[in-house]
């Protein structure tokens, strides 16, 4: 991998999300997802609808490789369940130099009303942007969408690029997608960073994050 530590990548993206995270007063946390949180998401999943149901119960050969980025989102008042769940894997094309984060599974289980409704894939894109220019990574690539409806959400809504033609693999670039953030961080009263936060030596990870 080049010396890249993607156990350290991961440590890092989570901690600059929930720093932007606290500092906006959101009531929500970033974390890695367990095992116990793994499991919480597979019985959640069997009590949502026909139509919202994704194959958690299959992710464990996912969750133990070693190339995994998984992660949930927990509301502060119920901090051992996860409202939302991501798992991504790190992956290298074949005789090509090119990396990608891919998606695999993220989903907002409801199990509160809260700032997460509506949200979910735009807090992911967060920590994915940052654990992706860590890694060095081309792009993002959100493999299989549910459904065509979610498919056009992220196209239309994210700029994600159906390159396929079949929805099967969207995908957005490293450089559009670190522009985004600091546009999406600046646009957004909640989520404003201070400029203590943008300057101060100590958090120069989010500074560097949010640089075109």
């Amino acid at each position: 991998m080049n010396d890249i530590n993607l156990r350290e990548i991961e440590h890092n993206a989570l901690e600059v999300s929930n720093l932007l995270f606290e500092k906006a007063g959101y009531n929500f946390r970033v974390s890695k997802l367990t095992i116990a949180d793994l499991d919480w998401c597979r019985a959640m999943s069997r009590q949502q609808p026909k139509n919202k149901w994704i194959p958690w119960e299959f992710m464990g050969s996912l969750f133990y490789h070693k190339n995994s980025f998984n992660f949930c989102f927990k509301l502060l008042d119920l901090s051992n369940k996860p409202a939302a769940a991501c798992m991504c894997q790190y992956s290298k094309v074949i005789n090509a130099e090119q990396d990608y984060l891919d998606v695999e599974m993220i989903q907002n289980f409801a199990i509160k009303t809260s700032v997460l409704d509506g949200n979910t894939f735009r807090f992911a894109l967060y920590t994915l942007i940052f654990f992706m220019r860590d890694a060095r990574c081309h792009g993002i690539r959100v493999m299989s969408p549910i459904n065509s409806k979610v498919a056009d959400y992220y196209i239309n809504k994210y700029n994600f690029v159906d390159i396929l033609g079949s929805k099967e693999i969207l995908y957005r670039d490293s450089k559009s997608l670190s522009a985004w953030l600091r546009v999406d961080v600046e646009s957004r009263k909640s989520l404003i960073v201070s400029e203590q936060l943008l300057s101060d030596n100590e958090n120069n990870d989010v500074n560097e994050c949010l640089e075109d």
